[in-house]
């Protein structure tokens, strides 16, 4: 981040020249003299201040993240002031981006021509991290699956032996019918039948 900004203030600078000697001759200002121009001066905007303007404000992170003193300071020029900035920002932001637009709004936070890219490794790394997650989810997913069959399962285990159960209380019964007989006490079956309740 610091090599483009490093970059940026070089190409600026390169520029300055050529802008500032255009300026001072259009004004009458000389280099050395830096006179301050009125806040209700007429400043003309060339294409030559307007690519450093924009250069200056890309540098500094887009049109709504560059503060108006910075542009300034980075420009360089005679003869422009505070004024004459915060105008041609408030220009370019309403060019880039009109009011009203819905473009516009979602913009404002980030511009486009200005965020930084992703380099290829750090995108590796998102690509990697997604795929990671992916990856656990669908694990997760087959985990709860199998859990899901073997409830099914246990519960249909469960069914079985309730009905298996039943049916040997049914057969003991049956079995009890037969033996009985006439003369046995009643406490001795009810200790028979108490008896199979216990082994189910």
């Amino acid at each position: 981040m610091n090599e483009q900004k490093i970059d940026c203030q070089e190409r600026i600078q390169q520029g300055h020249d050529y802008i500032s000697e255009f300026v001072s001759t259009t004004y009458g200002y000389s280099p050395s003299g830096r006179h301050v121009l009125s806040s209700k001066t007429r400043f003309r905007w060339t294409q030559d201040l307007h690519q450093k303007f924009v250069e200056c404000v890309n540098c500094l992170g887009g049109a709504y993240k560059a503060p108006p003193k910075s542009i300034l300071k980075l420009m360089n020029v005679d003869g422009l002031t505070i004024f004459h900035v915060k105008s041609h920002l408030q220009k370019f932001r309403n060019a880039a981006f009109p009011p009203g637009s819905a473009k516009g709004k979602s913009e404002k936070r980030t511009t486009s021509n200005v965020e930084p890219q992703l380099d290829v490794e750090t995108g590796l790394h998102i690509k990697k991290a997604i795929q990671l997650e992916l990856d656990v989810q669908q694990h997760l997913h087959e985990q709860l699956e199998i859990k899901r069959n073997l409830q099914l399962q246990i519960e249909e285990l469960g069914k079985q032996l309730k009905n298996l159960n039943e049916l040997r209380i049914d057969l003991q019964l049956k079995n009890l019918d037969t033996t009985f007989y006439e003369g046995a006490p009643l406490s001795s079956l009810d200790d028979e039948f108490i008896g199979l309740s216990i082994n189910t």
